[in-house]
C-alpha cells in the first residue's frame, strides 16, 4: 500500500513516532480518494496506514479503538466499491484480530472479535488462496483462541490445531520466492509442538501432535533450504520424542539419530550456529 510505504519512509523523520508519519501520509491517500471515490485503492491505502497505527498503539498499551474505526470504516468502502476484494476482506479481518488482542488485554473475552476474524480471512482466502496477510492473520486469530481457551482453564487443543492448519495454508515445494512462506509453515509446527507439550502435561499422547510439527517443519526446510530455524526445531522435536519415549522405557536410539542429523544439517547452514553447537554437543 502506497500510503504505508510513504508513512514508514516517514517514520525516519518524525523522530520514531509513527503518529507523526501517519499523519502526514494521510492527505495523499484522502486526496486520491477525493479525486476518484470509486477507487479501491486509495481506501486501502488509508486503511493500511491505520491498521499500523493500531498495532503501534496495542504494542505500547496505549487506546487503538480510534484507528480500529478508521481500518473498518476504510476497508468497507473499499469493499462497497469490490464485494470480491480479498484485500479489504483481510483488513477487516485484522481489526478484528487486533480488537480481540485488546479484549485480552483488558481481561475481557475476545471470542466474538476472533469469530469474525475467521469469518473475514476466510471469506479472502476463498477469493485469494494464497493471500498471505490472511493465513498469518487466520492462524493468529485461532492462537489467540487456543490462549483464551487455556487461561479459562479449558481444552485449547482445538484452537492450537486450526492455528497449525492455516499455517499450513502456504504453499510448499519451493513454488514462492518469499522467505517469508517458509518462516510461516515453520510457526505453524511450533504450534503443533505447543499442542504435544499441553498434551504431555495433561497425561496425553503428545506423538500425533508432534509428528504434526516434524512436517512443518521438513516443508519449512524444503521451501527455503537455507532456512536454519527449520532442521533446528526438527531437531528438537525428534530429542523431545526420545525423551518421551524413553520415559516409558522404550527405545530412544533412532530418535536420538534423527536429531543428530538435523542438528548436523543447521550447522551445514550456518556453521557457528551457536544453539545447534550447544544442543548437537548435547545428543552426541
Amino acid at each position: 500500500d502506497l500510503g504505508l510505504s510513504r508513512a514508514e519512509l516517514g517514520l525516519f523523520g518524525s523522530g520514531g513516532d509513527l503518529r507523526t508519519a501517519v499523519e502526514a501520509a494521510l492527505p495523499d491517500c484522502r486526496a486520491a480518494a477525493v479525486a476518484d471515490p470509486d477507487l479501491a485503492s486509495a481506501w486501502m491505502g488509508q486503511s493500511a496506514l491505520w491498521v499500523r497505527l493500531a498495532e503501534w498503539n496495542l504494542e505500547r498499551d496505549e487506546p487503538a479503538e480510534d484507528a480500529l474505526t478508521q481500518v473498518v470504516e476504510t476497508a468497507q468502502k473499499a469493499l462497497a466499491i469490490d464485494p470480491e476484494d480479498s484485500r479489504a476482506l483481510t483488513r477487516l479481518g485484522s481489526a478484528a484480530v487486533l480488537r480481540a488482542q485488546a479484549a485480552q488485554s483488558n481481561g475481557e473475552d475476545p471470542t466474538v472479535h476472533l469469530a469474525e476474524a475467521v469469518a473475514r480471512f476466510e471469506a479472502a482466502l476463498e477469493l485469494a488462496p494464497g493471500r498471505f496477510e490472511a493465513i498469518a492473520n487466520l492462524g493468529k486469530a485461532h492462537w489467540l483462541a487456543a490462549v483464551h481457551a487455556q487461561e479459562s482453564g479449558g481444552d485449547p487443543r482445538d484452537a492450537l490445531a486450526k492455528a497449525g492448519e492455516a499455517y499450513s495454508r502456504v504453499r510448499t515445494e519451493g513454488e514462492s520466492d518469499d522467505p517469508e512462506m517458509a518462516v510461516m509453515r515453520s510457526n505453524g509446527g511450533a504450534i503443533w509442538y505447543q499442542r504435544a507439550v499441553w498434551e504431555l502435561s495433561e497425561g496425553l499422547d503428545p506423538q500425533p501432535s508432534l509428528d504434526r510439527a516434524v512436517e512443518a517443519f521438513e516443508a519449512a526446510g524444503a521451501m527455503n533450504p537455507d532456512l536454519v530455524l527449520a532442521p533446528l526445531n526438527l531437531a528438537y522435536m525428534h530429542a523431545y520424542r526420545a525423551q518421551y519415549l524413553g520415559s516409558l522405557g522404550e527405545d530412544p536410539t533412532p530418535w536420538w539419530g534423527a536429531a543428530i542429523e538435523a542438528y548436523d544439517r543447521c550447522l551445514e547452514i550456518q556453521p557457528d550456529h551457536p544453539v545447534a553447537l550447544v544442543r548437537c554437543a548435547g545428543v552426541h
